[in-house]
């Protein structure tokens, strides 16, 4: 992993089944990032949903990959976090970028990986491409008159069983979150959420659209970042269609904001709700309808993705006591594709709050659309 540096290389390494990803540039803003090298090295992976590289952020100046022995178990091998690379072609998307030039997708022909022997057979195609093998009798403890004997031999030895294999989909969402089954002050489940003193998105028991839970957002002044409290629900669709559906109750001064994103970082923004201060409630920068104080609204989304994605979506909003409304082809990025996340903010600056129930995340076929 490197999250910044300027000429660093990464080079006749071995890397194998990181459960999520085999090497991670995620740069950070503040630092510089460029003219870095990763060249002749072996990635493996089990494939399924584990990436070959993980590329937050990514411009092809940050790092240039060429000739490595890269494996996915027979896969295809994956390449995420680029913008404009979906999953199902990333691997032929980056190398028209001119990455990985010279380089192979074959079977590293490992001495014996059951066995945790990572050493390369002297038929290993690795070698072709200038990798040097590694001599392990320098790596690791030693015995030496001024170290400690290592185990130490009045102390048990216990390792943890541990599975690295990676998930078929780590992206998989429930259907339903009513929240009835959440304790009170709990976190969401199966997202990345971002709490901050005051600012906190927790299951409450103040109100609900129905049952006795929801999930509240409290905004707060002086969080450090205006995204602050936000959950990311991460996906991993690049066909079909999603259909979203949820229950709103908006406060004075709340500013809610909800994107579905194709990158967590450098995105095409996709649907995308807002409230103001006032709560009007605005769809891609259009105004809809001003929402109700205090009042429960339902809200739902449905957008194709992958070859059927039009840069549109539908939007439904029903007010209480009132008949549903259809906004139909709302206008969102026409280039974007597929889904990778989705996440909810509280953007404001002051105290304020919103609350979230009966979320439903549910892939359809495009052609229900």
């Amino acid at each position: 992993m490197s999250n910044a540096g300027v000429d660093n290389v990464v080079e006749n390494n071995v890397f194998v089944n990181g459960q999520k990803s085999q090497v991670y540039f995620n740069p950070w803003n503040k630092f510089p990032t460029s003219g870095s090298r990763c060249e002749r090295n072996v990635v493996a992976s089990r494939g399924k949903s584990a990436d070959l590289y993980r590329l937050n952020r990514f411009e092809d100046s940050f790092v240039h990959f060429e000739r490595n022995l890269v494996w996915a178990d027979g896969q295809k091998p994956n390449v995420g976090g680029v913008p404009g690379l979906t999953r199902r072609d990333s691997w032929e998307g980056w190398l028209k970028r001119g990455q990985d030039q010279g380089s192979e997708v074959a079977d590293p022909q490992f001495v014996d990986p059951a066995k945790g022997d990572y050493r390369l057979k002297p038929t290993s195609p690795a070698f072709r491409l200038g990798f040097k093998a590694i001599d392990l009798s320098t790596i690791g403890n030693y015995a030496d008159p001024d170290r400690r004997t290592w185990p130490r031999p009045e102390v048990p030895v216990v390792r943890d069983e541990v599975d690295y294999a990676p998930t078929v989909s780590p992206a998989t969402q429930p259907a339903l979150r009513d929240y009835e089954d959440y304790a009170v002050g709990e976190p969401e489940r199966g997202a990345h959420v971002g709490n901050k003193d005051a600012g906190t998105a927790l299951v409450t028991d103040e109100t609900a659209a129905g049952g006795k839970h929801s999930l509240k957002f409290t905004d707060a002044a002086g969080l450090g970042q205006n995204f602050l409290p936000y959950i990311t629900y991460p996906f991993e669709l690049e066909s079909g269609a999603l259909r979203m559906a949820f229950d709103l109750r908006w406060e004075t001064g709340a500013l809610m904001a909800l994107d579905w994103r194709d990158d967590p970082y450098n995105y095409n923004m996709g649907p995308n709700l807002t409230t103001s201060a006032d709560g009007w409630l605005s769809a891609n920068g259009k105004r809809m309808l001003q929402l109700p104080v205090g009042r429960w609204v339902h809200l739902e989304i449905l957008c194709a993705l992958g070859p059927q994605a039009t840069g549109k979506y539908d939007l439904t909003l029903k007010l209480p006591d009132a008949e549903p409304q259809v906004f139909k082809e709302v206008a969102c990025s026409p280039k974007f594709e597929t889904l990778n996340c989705i996440v909810f903010m509280a953007v404001g600056e002051a105290p304020a709050v919103f609350y979230v129930d009966h979320l439903a995340l549910r892939p359809e076929a495009a052609e229900n659309k």
